[in-house]
């Protein structure tokens, strides 16, 4: 790491983070729920029984990493 440009307080980087989600409309506790494919979630309303989410980060360069302080999901139940 020596031999770098200084990399101290650089902002940016090549890296991409993205939520994913996927969900089913069975009883998770049955036999055999079935869910859908993960697909990439930016915002949407679902009717479903149960969700399942995972966080994709791509670093594109091997000098940086991507840094998370704080991921959120929040979900309202419609009656």
């Amino acid at each position: 790491i020596d031999s770098w440009a200084s990399v101290d307080g650089v902002v940016g980087g090549e890296a991409d983070a993205w939520l994913e989600e996927r969900h089913t409309t069975d009883d998770p506790l049955g036999p055999s729920p079935v869910y859908t494919e993960w697909r990439r979630l930016d915002g949407a309303e679902f009717y479903v029984w149960n969700m399942q989410f995972r966080v994709q980060l791509r670093s594109y360069d091997p000098a940086f990493n991507i840094h998370i302080d704080q991921l959120r999901v929040s979900a309202d139940q419609v009656v």
